[in-house]
């Protein structure tokens, strides 16, 4: 958990700075920001490189295995279930980060400043959620209980969300987005933590190779299919219907994965 606070915090970032440029500057300077932090980034790590690889054997061969570890997850009931669980919450991740203040500007008045400020908090309740997540799962002995809590959590914001009303209480919007990211946000940690739990002895590496295969499935199709939903429905509002009903499903699958886990 505390290693996944990364994501979060470096969208918090983006989320604060990249409207205040695009306003001021102009769309194309917030990506040229965006290019600097990776270059800076590249250039950090390629000072560390050479001391990271000292134990590199570069005649040692790789062992080749057909998809990876995505066999190996699909065959373990628990698995299978935790890694497609995986999949709605990343596609419900993916798409508050993504419409979120498009919704924001476009359906609700907000300006283009104040919706990263919205979404600042989204990443800045994830980065919180991830270390209180990983803390309660580590108190309760449960990773699976924790993650059941933040889909009802994930499904109720969800709800609100598509209520919320131009006028309604700034503070109230604050708590409410910053509960939302801490949930929404909040469950990466865990479900790695949970794979690497159930995986067979050995192989909790190649395990968390298949699961991610799942995470990342649901960013590329889930803001996909809400486009899609989108321009069917013709308003975010409705159409955050969406996440709540992927959050449900997260948490049906989480309850089979329990299960699977017991027998």
């Amino acid at each position: 958990s505390i290693k996944q606070t990364g994501v979060p915090f470096g969208g918090m970032l983006v989320a604060l700075s990249a409207p205040v440029i695009a306003v001021t500057c102009g769309w194309q300077w917030a990506i040229v920001m965006v290019i600097a932090m990776i270059a800076a980034v590249i250039a950090l790590v390629q000072m560390r490189r050479g001391a990271w690889d000292t134990d590199r054997d570069s005649a040692a061969g790789v062992k080749q295995q057909k998809f990876g570890g995505v066999p190996l997850v699909l065959a373990q009931p628990s698995l299978r279930w935790v890694s497609l669980a995986g999949f709605l919450f990343a596609a419900v991740q993916r798409c508050l980060l993504t419409f979120t203040v498009i919704y924001l500007v476009a359906e609700r008045g907000y300006s283009l400043i104040e919706a990263g400020i919205m979404l600042s908090l989204i990443q800045a309740g994830g980065i919180a959620g991830r270390l209180f997540w990983g803390w309660l799962a580590d108190r309760m002995r449960s990773s699976i209980a924790v993650l059941l809590a933040i889909a009802v959590i994930t499904v109720v914001d969800s709800v609100i969300l598509m209520a919320m009303q131009s006028d309604w209480p700034r503070l109230a919007v604050y708590a409410m987005f910053l509960v939302f990211g801490a949930a929404a946000l909040g469950w990466n940690g865990i479900l790695h933590a949970e794979t690497a739990r159930v995986s067979p002895p050995g192989m909790a590496s190649v395990v968390a190779g298949g699961s991610t295969f799942f995470v990342f499935a649901g960013v590329l199709i889930g803001p996909s299919l809400f486009t899609v939903a989108y321009g069917v429905i013709g308003a975010y509002s409705t159409t955050f219907i969406l996440m709540a009903l992927a959050a449900a499903l997260g948490g049906v699958l989480l309850v089979f994965a329990r299960r699977s886990a017991e027998m």
